[in-house]
């Protein structure tokens, strides 16, 4: 099965509950044989791709004036 998980942040931008949870969660369904990625957002400016843990991590830029 191929799965997207999307969150506000996930590590290293965030270490929170909810962030600690969907990396457990993506590595178990790595672990299972499942094809996994996470989509997030970063304080950067640009768009980048990272790896953590084996799984694929797209951050995009968040451009919050506020």
């Amino acid at each position: 099965m191929r799965l997207t998980f999307v969150n506000t942040l996930y590590p290293p931008h965030g270490a929170a509950g909810a962030e600690t949870t969907l990396r457990l969660l993506a590595a178990q369904m790595i672990g299972r044989g499942h094809d996994c990625n996470v989509v997030t957002l970063t304080p950067g400016r640009w768009a980048e791709t990272g790896e953590i843990d084996g799984i694929p991590v797209h951050y995009l830029p968040l451009a919050n004036v506020f």
